[in-house]
């Protein structure tokens, strides 16, 4: 495997691992939906072909970790019932729409440096 094909995998490892330690320390959703959004949005704009594994693999973290966590025992800042665990899955919708955003972004930088762009009423 190459680096430039490692250098994405392992910083969107790390990514994901920050995202699921933040969402075992912290209550607050919000700071943990916000950093599913960031995530998979700036790793979608420097590596567009992968956002789709962006979007899947952040979004899917908090529910992730909360299965972990509920697997081995270890007891988060907030309840961990099963329906929370499966409640969880709503960060997908964060995860895609900063996937979906950062792709788009990588689109417009990739058309302006091609010499196209966005044209007025013509």
């Amino acid at each position: 495997m190459s680096s430039a094909t490692l250098k994405p995998l392992v910083l969107g490892a790390a990514v994901v691992l920050g995202v699921g330690w933040l969402n075992l320390r912290s209550d607050d959703t919000d700071i943990v939906a916000a950093a599913v959004f960031v995530g998979a949005a700036v790793l979608s704009a420097w590596r567009p072909r992968l956002s789709w594994l962006w979007m899947l693999a952040i979004g899917g973290t908090p529910s992730a970790s909360q299965a972990l966590a509920r697997a081995v025992g270890w007891a988060p800042p907030y309840d961990n019932e099963v329906r929370h665990v499966i409640e969880a899955g709503l960060a997908l919708a964060p995860g895609i729409a900063g996937g979906a955003i950062g792709w788009a972004v990588s689109r417009i930088i990739a058309d302006q440096r091609a010499g196209g762009g966005v044209r007025g009423g013509d």
